[in-house]
């Protein structure tokens, strides 16, 4: 029996053509409108390599400035002063108005008074200034400047509507119950005073910092909404914010000492380097919370929430932790911690003691006798 000869079978099969199976490189000879046909199937990357036409290196990560290129001319929201834009990006502003950018890398260049860089598209629909000047019990006062009015001091103002509004100077005494002031930009810096009153108030989105410092010094903020606030530097000694919403606020350098965050959702919130000494936080929920740093002498964290939280290089000197929950915490380098004061409900599991030991479960099942 003769054997059949098997080169003519291999060349008949090298000459068959091979039809891609997946969808993905069926789609890449087939052009989206405005674009140029590609001559063959662009290279696709996966976690092992390419495949497809390749010359045989690894495609790289495009940088910033060559996405912020491919992407120019897109609407990019409301402007921000730390992005930037390319020629041809569109923004609002807080004025309610559009503007076109005219240039590439624009960046830190407020539309409104930078006509070398911004084109105005559509003007805005401000607040009638007469409007603005209405105080009252729920006054319509969106997006108004608010810096115009001589003084807000003692203002009756609960239920009224200052979203989106420029604040500045006195708020001392008034009476805010209820208002809306999401997304209210700070200017200059804003005194609440110890009579204010906030409570349930929405202050969500909040726009305040070291040079336009928020001074909230015993302001009632009992149940009020300051998810995502920016309130970096801001003095709330002895404020009451009980059962408020801070999730996601930046308090970095607060001054919160003694102040009273009893049932409060801090969750995900920055407290690095604020000063929570013989504060009231029993009942919060701050996981995954960061509070590097922090002065939480004699403090009231009776359980309270800290699963995830970073409390690595703070001060925890006389700390109320019975019942806490510091799961997954990183307690490492944490001073004063054999003063604290934890009880068989005090829930270390997981987390990093402040000798830089890990509760893993086995070898070390708590963190006492390993900072506490």
């Amino acid at each position: 029996m003769q054997t059949k000869p098997m080169v003519s079978i291999l060349c008949i099969a090298l000459a068959l053509p091979v039809y891609a199976t997946g969808t993905e490189e069926r789609n890449q000879d087939i052009p989206v409108d405005g674009e140029t046909p590609q001559a063959g199937p662009a290279p696709i990357e996966t976690q092992s390599g390419t495949k497809g036409k390749t010359s045989g290196k690894k495609q790289t990560e495009p940088s910033d400035a060559a996405k912020a290129q491919k992407n120019k001319g897109l609407f990019r929201g409301d402007w921000g002063k730390t992005l930037n834009y390319q020629k041809d990006d569109k923004v609002n502003t807080d004025e309610a108005s559009s503007f076109i950018s005219l240039k590439d890398d624009n960046r830190d260049h407020p539309p409104d008074t930078s006509p070398d860089y911004w084109k105005l598209l559509k003007k805005g629909d401000l607040p009638d200034p007469a409007t603005c000047a209405k105080l009252g019990a729920g006054a319509k006062l969106a997006r108004c400047d608010m810096r115009a009015i001589a003084t807000l001091k003692g203002a009756q103002l609960a239920g009224a509507d200052l979203s989106k509004s420029k604040l500045s100077g006195e708020l001392t005494g008034a009476d805010l119950t209820g208002a809306n002031l999401s997304g209210a930009a700070v200017f200059g810096g804003l005194n609440l005073g110890s009579g204010t009153k906030l409570r349930k108030s929405n202050l969500s989105g909040l726009q305040a910092g070291p040079g336009n410092r928020l001074e909230g010094e015993g302001a009632d903020l009992s149940e009020a909404n300051l998810s995502k606030a920016s309130l970096y530097g801001a003095n709330l000694k002895g404020a009451r914010m009980d059962k408020a919403t801070l999730k996601g606020a930046d308090l970095t350098g607060a001054t919160l000492d003694s102040a009273s965050f009893e049932g409060a959702d801090l969750a995900g919130s920055n407290l690095s380097f604020a000063n929570l000494k013989s504060g009231r936080l029993a009942g919060a929920a701050m996981n995954g919370s960061d509070l590097t740093e922090s002065e939480l002498a004699y403090a009231d964290l009776g359980n309270t929430k800290l699963r995830g939280a970073t409390l690595a290089g703070s001060n925890l000197e006389g700390v109320n932790l019975a019942g806490a929950d510091l799961s997954g915490a990183n307690l490492e380098s944490a001073r004063g911690a054999d003063s604290a004061h934890i009880d068989s409900h005090t829930n270390f599991s997981s987390a990093v003691c402040p000798d830089g030991v890990t509760v893993d479960g086995t070898s070390v099942t708590t963190c006492v006798g390993h900072g506490f």
